[in-house]
């Protein structure tokens, strides 16, 4: 009953670390391997676990003289996940998805990275009626050590036409480049709005059938089951549990938020060419006003 992996991996990336005018090329890469095993407690709930073990090295391309940094990295997990979903044309209609893992790092030695975290990802489905449904989900995590990992939020999965709030999302040390987790989708704000070493997100979203068929005149192209969505964002991402403060007021007395981002919009999923495609049109809203309009185009499957 129970399935087993093995992986085996060398990867390299260039990342570029800086500011806007003097940037400097660096070559992230990682040597390692891991063993994986899945055991069925029932037909829809399983635990997960995980041993991986790689090295990254860190090595400035543009300045020879820059030591290289490496460091070796244990990482255990253990996941308790339950499905019984009922999958549509676009994304799950029905059922109950969550995913609860708990996974670190021990430091060994004093260069080393030493972490703890615990992620959850709970969602729900409910059928309205044919093709419409609804859909709450609650994810977040929360990393404690000498070495937390870093959270980031805003932004959404496969974003083609992604956008960043400071140029791009900021990895300086091996331990960032390693352990750097975005918090997805909250729709509305740039990449990496936020981060800190805990976050929480809430998504409620209403799906609707927007278009059976959409054929073009000039090319034998279309689509079908074109759905539709119209859906609330919320989240926050911190460090310091003590100085969260989700709302304010301003100097002119006015209520804003303040640790807490919320966005809301509508948006279209159409499979083309056998491709999962998402178009979304979202609004940041601070409870004094709506930002500019901001879109998303990006393939993948919804949540």
């Amino acid at each position: 009953r129970i399935d087993y992996g093995f992986q085996l991996y060398h990867t390299a990336r260039f990342l570029t670390y800086g500011s806007v005018f003097n940037n400097y090329l660096y070559r992230y890469r990682t040597i390692g391997g891991s063993v994986s095993a899945s055991y069925p407690i029932s037909r829809f709930k399983r635990v997960e676990s995980n041993l991986t073990v790689e090295h990254i090295s860190r090595e400035n391309l543009d300045i020879s003289l820059e030591p290289i940094s490496r460091k070796t990295l244990i990482v255990p997990s253990f996941s308790l996940v339950h499905d019984n979903t009922v999958f549509g044309y676009t994304a799950p209609v029905s059922g109950t998805r969550y995913n609860f893992t708990l996974f670190g790092s021990p430091k060994l030695g004093p260069e080393g990275i030493g972490f703890g975290s615990l992620l959850g990802d709970f969602r729900h489905y409910i059928k309205l009626g044919e093709d419409y449904s609804f859909v709450a989900r609650l994810s977040g995590g929360a990393s404690i050590g000498p070495n937390p990992q870093r959270f980031f939020i805003g932004g959404t999965e496969n974003w083609i036409n992604r956008e960043y709030e400071n140029y791009s999302i900021p990895i300086s040390s091996i331990e960032e480049y390693a352990f750097s987790s975005p918090g997805l989708p909250l729709r509305g704000f740039n990449y990496d709005r936020m981060s800190g070493s805990k976050y929480s997100i809430l998504n409620l979203e209403l799906r609707f059938p927007l278009l059976r068929y959409l054929i073009f005149g000039a090319l034998p192209l279309g689509f079908a089951n074109i759905e539709g969505v119209t859906f609330i964002d919320a989240g926050s991402a911190w460090s310091d549990t003590k100085s969260l403060q989700f709302i304010s007021r301003d100097t002119d007395g006015k209520v804003k938020t303040n640790d807490l981002l919320l966005g809301t919009g509508l948006g279209a999923r159409a499979n083309f060419l056998g491709f999962p495609v998402m178009f979304d049109i979202a609004w940041s809203y601070n409870l004094d006003k709506f930002s500019s309009p901001k879109y998303y185009i990006s393939f993948g499957y919804d949540f």
